[in-house]
């Protein structure tokens, strides 16, 4: 298990670590974004974060398990560009009243299946003495709940955005621009997808295949991570290499 701290307030998380066979699974995973969410959702084992929490967790889980260079359409990026988003994190907490509901307002808990969702802004009602927190409700109560707001409260909700746009975004300078991933957005789960999707079944078999002769045991390989599979190819390559020129046998199994 990984177990990373998150800078901005400190909070340990506990991430399973991303496989072999994750990597290849990621290959096959499509294009339905509540599958690719739930997908990259189970590698938290932490429960309660907001978006903000789990982006640093993913971006923690990509630099460790699969490398730290991150290739995207533009260029090539170090994951420690990311992670360097996240030392500081802006308070952007803040209620507001309409009549007898209280409505609070914050940074997503959930990743969006959705062009652009402001209501995952919404992190709870207040209706009189009893608070509801919008993320512990399903998508049917959740609707309700928020189709029943007064239009004031949707013109608030315009605004909290409006005030916080550059909070509810990530900017990631890329040569003389920059790369805006959004919050509120489907654009950003298909993004993480991306820097996950590091195999293809070709390669996938040609690691395994390579590492099998060296290593037989090919649940091991699974379950290893990207990183340690690199890790493991590059000393295969390098002892046979060596081998050569001394004139020994090449390397069998163990």
């Amino acid at each position: 298990m990984l177990h990373p701290v998150i800078p901005f307030n400190k909070k340990v998380v506990k991430l399973k670590p991303f496989t072999m066979q994750n990597a290849l699974e990621f290959y096959y995973l499509g294009n339905d974004f509540k599958t690719i969410i739930k997908k990259l959702e189970s590698f938290i084992l932490t429960k309660g974060l907001n978006i903000t929490e789990k982006l640093y967790s993913l971006f923690y889980l990509r630099d460790s398990c699969v490398g730290s260079m991150i290739n995207t359409p533009y260029t090539v990026i170090d994951a420690d560009t990311f992670l360097r988003e996240f030392d500081e994190i802006l308070d952007i907490n803040k209620k507001v009243k309409v009549d007898n509901i209280e409505v609070e307002f914050d940074y997503p808990y959930n990743f969006s299946s959705t062009i652009l969702d402001e209501t995952e802004i919404i992190k709870s009602i207040k209706i009189d003495a009893e608070t509801v927190y919008l993320n512990k409700l399903n998508k049917k109560d959740r609707e309700a709940l928020i189709n029943s707001l007064p239009s004031d409260i949707n013109e608030k909700l315009k605004l909290f955005v409006k005030e916080n746009i550059n909070n509810l975004c990530i900017d990631v300078p890329i040569k003389s621009e920059k790369l805006r991933l959004d919050y509120r957005s489907n654009t950003l789960v298909l993004f993480l997808k991306s820097i996950f999707s590091v195999v293809t079944p070709h390669s996938y078999r040609e690691y395994i295949f390579s590492l099998s002769r060296r290593m037989h045991d090919i649940n091991f390989l699974n379950n290893s991570t990207f990183v340690d599979i690199e890790d493991y190819l590059n000393l295969y390559i390098k002892e046979n290499e060596e081998s050569k020129n001394t004139g020994d046998q090449a390397l069998d199994g163990f």
